[in-house]
């Protein structure tokens, strides 16, 4: 980091929130004239990633609110401990394959 960016840092840090936010907007508007063809596209992702993505994902609407994930899938005989000893037997059982293929480390 050269001196003259951690003398600017530091005038920077003395400013509010406000007059933070308001450096950063002009600076990238400067660096958005500045350097055209490094904006990002209408997506909000850069030009190259912007194509590798495909429609349907770059369509997907962010989420509002948690409870859109909500599921009922829960099976009503199950209790969360029956999930939990089954995780750590599922563990245990992974951590034995290992060191029967791998040995002791």
């Amino acid at each position: 980091m050269t001196e003259n960016l951690k003398t600017a840092i530091n005038v920077v840090t003395q400013l509010t929130p406000d007059e933070q936010l308001e450096l950063i907007a002009t600076v990238s508007r400067a660096l958005q004239k500045r350097f055209p063809t490094a904006q990002q596209s209408v997506s909000g992702q850069p030009p190259s990633a912007a194509k590798a993505i495909p429609s349907t994902v770059r369509r997907t609407p962010p989420m509002q609110q948690l409870s859109q994930l909500k599921a009922e899938f829960w099976p009503e005989d199950e209790t969360a401990d029956d999930i939990n000893n089954f995780v750590e037997q599922q563990r245990k059982d992974d951590l034995r394959r290992e060191f029967n293929e791998y040995g002791a480390a």
